[in-house]
Formats: C-alpha cells, sequence, structure tokens
C-alpha cells in the first residue's frame, strides 16, 4: 500500500469506529421516553431473574416475608427486591471508592437498607393518603345507609364516588373479593388488616359487631362519624397549639438575626467613623 494512503486509512478507520461506538448513544436519545422505560424495565426484569437464580430460595423466602408488609403499596417480587438491593450496594460501593476508604463502610450500610427505607416511606405516604381519605368515606357512607340502601350497596357507591387513591382501591379490593365468593365479614377483616391503621380496625370491628348483634347499622355509624369529628378536631387543636414551637425556630435563625442587624449596624458604623 502506497504510504500516502496510510493517513486516509488511519482517518477512514478512525472515523467509522466513532461512528460504531456513537451510533447506540444516538439511538438512546433519539428514543421516546415510554420505549426507554420500557427497554430499562426489561434490562431490570433479566438483571433481577439473574439475582433470583443466584440467590437461592431461602434468600427468596427471606425477601418475600420482608415485602409482606410493604404488600398494599409495593409490587416488587423477591428477585426484584434484591435485585434492587444489590444494585444499591454496588452505587454505594462505587461512591465509596470515589470518595474514600473511611465513607466505605457508611456508604456501604447506607446502601445495604437504602431499599428498606424507601418501602417505609412509601408505606408511611400510603398509609397517610389512606387517613386522609377514611372520613369523608365514613360520611358518605353513614349518608347512603341513612338513606335506605344495604351497606354492601352503600360500599360500592362510596367506592364508586370516592376520587382516586389508596382507600378507593382498596374498597374495590374488597368488593371484588366478595364477588369472587368471600363472605362480607373476610371481606372488611381483610380491607382492615391491609390499611394498617387503628381508627379502620375499630370502625371495622364495630360494623361486624353490629351485624352480628343485630343492632342498626345508622345508629352505629353515626356514633362512629361523630366520635371521628371529635378526634380529628382534637387533633387540629393540638397541631394548632405546636405551631409557636415550630415557628420559633425559623424565628432563630432568620428573622431575629435581620433586626439584630438592622437596630445595631448603624451604630457600630457610627462607632466605626467615629473612631
Amino acid at each position: 500500500m502506497p504510504t500516502i494512503l496510510w493517513p486516509l486509512f488511519l482517518c477512514g478507520g478512525t472515523i467509522t469506529c466513532s461512528m460504531l461506538a456513537v451510533h447506540p448513544l444516538w439511538l438512546w436519545i433519539h428514543l421516546s421516553s415510554k420505549l426507554k422505560r420500557n427497554y430499562l424495565r426489561v434490562v431490570f426484569k433479566r438483571y433481577a431473574k439473574l439475582v433470583g437464580q443466584l440467590a437461592g430460595k431461602k434468600l427468596l423466602a427471606w425477601a418475600e416475608t420482608k415485602l409482606k408488609s410493604f404488600e398494599v403499596c409495593c409490587r416488587l417480587r423477591a428477585d426484584e427486591y434484591l435485585a434492587c438491593q444489590t444494585l444499591s450496594l454496588l452505587l454505594s460501593a462505587v461512591a465509596a471508592l470515589m470518595l474514600g476508604g473511611k465513607w466505605a463502610f457508611a456508604l456501604c450500610l447506607l446502601g445495604l437498607i437504602l431499599p428498606r427505607l424507601y418501602l417505609k416511606m412509601s408505606l408511611k405516604r400510603w398509609k397517610a393518603a389512606f387517613y386522609l381519605q377514611f372520613p369523608f368515606a365514613i360520611d358518605l357512607l353513614s349518608l347512603a345507609v341513612n338513606s335506605g340502601t344495604g351497606l354492601q350497596s352503600a360500599l360500592e357507591e362510596v367506592a364508586e364516588n370516592m376520587p382516586s387513591g389508596p382507600l378507593r382501591d382498596e374498597l374495590w379490593r374488597a368488593m371484588g373479593h366478595i364477588y369472587l365468593g368471600g363472605s362480607f365479614q373476610e371481606a372488611l377483616e381483610d380491607f382492615s388488616q391491609r390499611s394498617g391503621i387503628e381508627e379502620v380496625k375499630s370502625f371495622v370491628t364495630a360494623l361486624i359487631q353490629a351485624q352480628q348483634l343485630g343492632t342498626k347499622i345508622e345508629g352505629v355509624l353515626n356514633i362512629l362519624v361523630n366520635n371521628m369529628r371529635e378526634r380529628r378536631s382534637q387533633e387540629a387543636e393540638e397541631r394548632s397549639q405546636l405551631l409557636p414551637l415550630k415557628m420559633l425556630v425559623p424565628m432563630l435563625l432568620f428573622i431575629f438575626p435581620a433586626l439584630l442587624i438592622l437596630l445595631f449596624a448603624p451604630f457600630i458604623v457610627s462607632g466605626y467613623l467615629l473612631f
């Protein structure tokens, strides 16, 4: 090959290799967000399947027991949970190598417990949304029952008229349990157990006892609604009493220093100019 062709050959090879290397990145940038999510989901599922095969049955059973308390707000399988833990641990190990060895233990520990912390925060948000919608649902149920509707039909009306959220999903789940042949009492007990909220459990217990003893549901619901309103008003009063204490911290950190600067700055400046 002539000597003059070597630079052209090297330049062409470099351009070709660069285009081959950049082409996947160019395709990824121009993909739609939906396709990107689907691609990442497929990759994660394959990785989770590999982790599940390597973990073994005992570790998968341990992960399933850990996920049982988060089943209302989390749809992860055991192998997917282990995959999240391994990815978090790997990322924390990379961060520890970049920041230095003295942060290695803390970062690795954080990476190990980070998925469980995220699940706990998700469960806390789920319970807060459920608890926020629950009094409104009880008011609707009381109105429907007082108008002459049966308890099961009233629960269906409440589920239809509730806004989207965890409470509506759990009501439809209970209705589905009944439609599939389960008893009304079992559906209510499962509903209260999945919520994990004491008010819901006491409400369901009162409804079941009223049905078993033959007491009028209307009177029981009216008593429960009044008690819930009183409890909510007491909670609002307690939160209002804590407001001055909460305002004390921003006042000490931001408002008082600014006032001190405005009050004493002229004296300091005048004293500096005099001396």
